[in-house]
């Protein structure tokens, strides 16, 4: 992988949306697996020169591209993955989709993600109620290296605890479910692997159903649509977390 410094001195022409990606890179890449996070991540990663090539012959799954790959590459290329990351955050149309697909690369700046996204919906949950705050507190620290999983673990079934004690599809109940969601996304290893997935795409589904349930009845056709409204906002949501993820601004 090139150092992004050099970038500029080389004189490559960069996509005019993913403004880390190397036109070519990103055409290879795009023709042969469509417009993915895996995609975008390894036409990020390879050497443009051999981005063809690369398309061609190879499974994306096998070519390294976690945000550790990028950190151990060039001082600039972990905040370069995450501002692409961002990118095709913001292009898409449903958060639920997105939490799911990052959170199969990097579970740290998936949760905050979801931490960010489950915010937005706190104002529906009681005052005097503090467990969904609490659950989304402990997630983001975990994230800062201030708290333990098992903190997060605690955090996240007292939320679901809040959840239960409220009236069934109200938009507050859906709100505390968005931040147990969000601190269960750590929950994983072993045969619980399959929950960091599924939990960050929970949390956008549980934080859109708050948003919609705060305007229409729950369940009802405008609902669902109100709700799907809220997945694409999200996405923003998500890309904007991206770019204050807390180790990123670290380095």
């Amino acid at each position: 992988m090139k150092s992004f410094d050099d970038l500029p001195r080389m004189n490559l022409k960069a996509h005019h949306y993913f403004t880390r990606v190397p036109q070519a890179s990103f055409r290879a890449f795009f023709s042969r697996h469509g417009l993915t996070l895996e995609a975008v991540l390894v036409a990020l990663a390879v050497d443009p020169k051999w981005a063809q090539v690369t398309a061609d012959n190879y499974v994306l799954a096998d070519v390294p591209h976690s945000l550790d790959y990028f950190a151990t590459v060039d001082r600039h290329a972990q905040r370069a993955a995450i501002i692409t990351i961002a990118q095709w955050a913001a292009n898409e149309r449903n958060a639920e989709e997105v939490l799911r697909a990052m959170a199969k690369y990097d579970l740290s700046l998936c949760t905050w993600c979801a931490c960010q996204v489950a915010r937005e919906v706190m104002h529906f949950v009681p005052r005097g109620e503090e467990r969904p705050l609490a659950a989304i507190t402990a997630a983001e620290g975990w994230v800062r290296g201030k708290d333990s999983r098992d903190g997060c673990r605690d955090a996240s079934s007292a939320a679901h605890d809040a959840a239960g004690e409220m009236e069934t599809l109200s938009s507050a109940a859906f709100a505390c479910e968005a931040a147990a969601n969000a601190a269960i996304c750590l929950k994983t290893g072993g045969w619980m692997s399959y929950v960091a997935p599924d939990a960050a795409a929970d949390t956008a589904k549980d934080a859109a159903r708050a948003m919609a349930s705060s305007r229409e009845r729950a369940g009802s056709e405008n609902w669902n649509f109100l709700a799907s409204l809220e997945l694409v906002r999200f996405c923003e949501v998500v890309a904007n977390a991206c770019l204050s993820y807390p180790k990123a601004q670290r380095r």
